[in-house]
């Protein structure tokens, strides 16, 4: 007899799931599937959580967030964003996918719908579920530059409907949503009563003329829009796992309730880090910026050499969504020929069924290590 709840009797592994196991099972994979950096948090962040930690900043913080992080995260989004908000705005989360978590557990009732723009990034997916959610997904392609239209929108909005997820810039795609496509999506919640839930973890990494525009610059008054930010991504913090979530004052009340019985708060030194992130903020994001488009701009070049493969160029984020469609090749079976020859990607049916024919590779390594990668990759002779 299994202990184990029903729910969770029948769960089946990804290749997101068991990439780490991968990489530990073999020394000369090039692993090119995670989003993780390879770049070190930034020496004064560090020194500034060690700091802390020495003086006796080792206690729980605030169930809201240390009100020194909320401040400075309520100066630099007003800022940017030119946007209404206060410390009772914000709840600090550990990573934005428990921000995410906070937030369905806050608002969704047993077969509400939840909207999602394919491909997403799959814990949506997870999360909708674990709240008895049901998924409406909002299908994307290439042709559109992966970018829906309202109409797309508008034809899967129903009385069901409670909210629906954006993530701009895009993981896997790179897309960014522009300002009238996020206005009209806005007009369309208003209209219809349903909640905007902006994944936005991805803001430092823009290229060429693209500019990303959040939601606070759309509902300045938070009447109806749930943000979610991280240190991760634009800092360089990833294992630090700071988020934070940004909303009313009703959702973020009801977020801290539900946290009391979970978390309670976020780390206390990662916490203290952060301040000082933000503090060299701007710093900080422009370096990993210039890094991350200098690695996408090679990896587009080699892609483009290659036979039978193909893939837009991203307006952002730090990765390439690439179709290997004319290959023959699904991506799981495409994603194994790498891996044979030692270089990890994922395939693009776990960011949506509709994306088999596609391989999402992340540019998180120096460009002699991408270099690598793609020489292993033309030497597989793809016909």
């Amino acid at each position: 007899m299994s202990f184990i709840s029903n729910k969770y009797q029948n769960i089946k592994s990804n290749a997101m799931m068991t990439a780490s196991d991968t990489v530990n099972l073999r020394n000369d994979i090039i692993d090119l599937s995670v989003g993780d950096h390879d770049i070190f948090t930034d020496q004064r962040v560090i020194d500034a959580a060690a700091r802390n930690n020495v003086i006796g900043h080792t206690l729980y913080a605030h169930p809201l967030g240390d009100p020194k992080f909320r401040d400075i995260i309520v100066k630099s989004i007003k800022e940017d964003y030119n946007c209404k908000i206060n410390l009772e705005n914000i709840i600090v989360t550990i990573g934005a996918g428990h921000a995410l978590y906070l937030a369905l557990q806050g608002i969704v009732n047993e077969g509400d719908e939840i909207l999602v723009i394919a491909p997403y990034y799959p814990a949506y997916i997870d999360q909708i579920s674990s709240v008895d959610g049901n998924i409406v997904l909002v299908k994307t392609s290439e042709e559109n530059g992966f970018i829906p239209t309202i109409e797309d929108i508008e034809e899967k909005v129903t009385h069901k409907t409670k909210a629906i997820i954006i993530n701009s810039p895009n993981n896997p795609t790179g897309a960014i949503y522009p300002k009238s496509l996020l206005e009209g999506i806005y007009k369309l919640s208003i209209e219809n009563n349903f909640m905007v839930l902006s994944d936005e973890v991805y803001t430092a990494f823009t290229y060429d003329d693209n500019k990303f525009v959040s939601m606070l610059e759309i509902d300045k008054d938070l009447t109806n829009t749930i943000v979610f930010k991280s240190m991760s991504k634009d800092y360089a913090m990833t294992g630090w796992r700071i988020g934070y979530m940004i909303s009313s004052e009703e959702i973020i009340n009801i977020s801290k309730y539900i946290n009391d019985g979970i978390t309670y708060s976020a780390p206390t030194i990662c916490q203290e880090g952060s301040i000082e992130a933000l503090k060299i903020r701007k710093e900080i994001s422009s370096k990993l910026k210039g890094v991350y488009n200098d690695r996408i701009k090679y990896a587009f070049s080699r892609v483009n050499k290659i036979d039978n493969i193909d893939v837009k160029s991203p307006q952002g984020c730090i990765y390439l969504f690439i179709n290997i469609e004319k290959t023959g090749l699904d991506g799981v079976a495409f994603s194994n020929l790498l891996l044979e020859n030692g270089v990890l990607v994922l395939p693009g049916d776990i960011f949506g069924a509709e994306y088999k024919n596609y391989i999402r590779l992340t540019c998180n390594k120096d460009i002699k290590i991408l270099e690598e990668a793609f020489d292993r990759i033309e030497k597989i002779g793809i016909d």
